[in-house]
């Protein structure tokens, strides 16, 4: 049995094996999500301290909070409950 003779072949070996894909990076984009929540409920609690410090200064305090607490029920809906 005669084997092939491929001597005449001088082109360039093409390689074909598949590139590996960069792994994702899924929690660059979590943290990228998170920063406008964070900075969110950051500035919102700035305000809210803020607040019931110039209430506290009044003597109100007490009316401030109840007022947060009547809002927060208000909002998630557990006005019913308590």
């Amino acid at each position: 049995m005669n084997k092939p003779d491929y001597s005449d072949l001088d082109a360039e070996i093409i390689n074909i094996t598949p590139r590996r894909r960069p792994p994702r990076d899924w929690r660059k984009w979590i943290v990228l999500a998170a920063l406008p929540v964070i900075a969110v409920v950051l500035f919102r609690g700035v305000g809210i301290y803020i607040e019931s410090l110039w209430f506290d200064s009044l003597g109100f305090a007490s009316r401030f909070w109840y007022e947060f607490r009547a809002v927060v029920r208000r909002a998630t809906g557990e006005s019913g409950l308590f």
